[in-house]
């Protein structure tokens, strides 16, 4: 490029021009950073509730098991239990009145 070549560009933008475009691009990017850094707190919050609640889920599960082995030892203790009264009463023929 010449000098003559570079004077008409520069002839073609006038300054006020080139520095509203300038602070517009800067004042976007730096709103875009912001909304950047908004995004990310965000995503770390949502992060962190995602670990409380595998957290809780796995407390939950701990807890279903539990109650589960409880709930089959009364199964357990019930079926005796029918078993113990259908022999008394099978026997009951045999005691006296």
């Amino acid at each position: 490029m010449t000098t003559e070549s570079i004077t008409k560009i520069d002839s073609k933008l006038p300054l006020p021009w080139l520095l509203v475009c300038t602070a517009t691009i800067a004042i976007a990017l730096g709103g875009v950073f912001a909304k950047l850094d908004t995004v990310s707190a965000t995503l770390k919050d949502v992060q962190s509730d995602i670990k409380a609640r595998d957290a809780n889920q796995v407390i939950v599960n701990q807890t279903v098991a539990l109650q589960d082995v409880a709930i089959k030892q009364v199964q357990a203790e019930v079926t005796g239990l029918k078993s113990s009264v259908a022999e008394l009463q099978r026997n009951q023929r045999f005691y006296p009145k």
